[in-house]
């Protein structure tokens, strides 16, 4: 994500980014696989707890703002 965020950052300062990832896919654990059965498969948790409004909005345009919003009440401190 870090190397998403800069390439975001530079690309809005007018510098285009170049992107590379040892994978044969982008986004490491946040990347999805769709089977041919038909099933979606996520390489790690798409969730973020963020309350900066840059990033909420970043997050939004890469999902064409499809996404929703769940309030959740945390009890897991010792």
């Amino acid at each position: 994500m870090g190397g998403f965020g800069a390439a975001y950052r530079l690309h809005a300062e007018g510098i285009l980014p170049v992107m590379y990832d040892k994978n044969a896919y982008y986004g490491g654990h946040t990347a999805s696989f769709r089977y041919d059965s038909g099933f979606l498969f996520d390489m790690g948790p798409h969730i973020s707890f963020t309350k900066d409004p840059r990033i909420q909005d970043l997050f939004a345009d890469s999902v064409d703002q499809q996404y929703e919003t769940v309030q959740i009440s945390l009890n897991n401190y010792w």
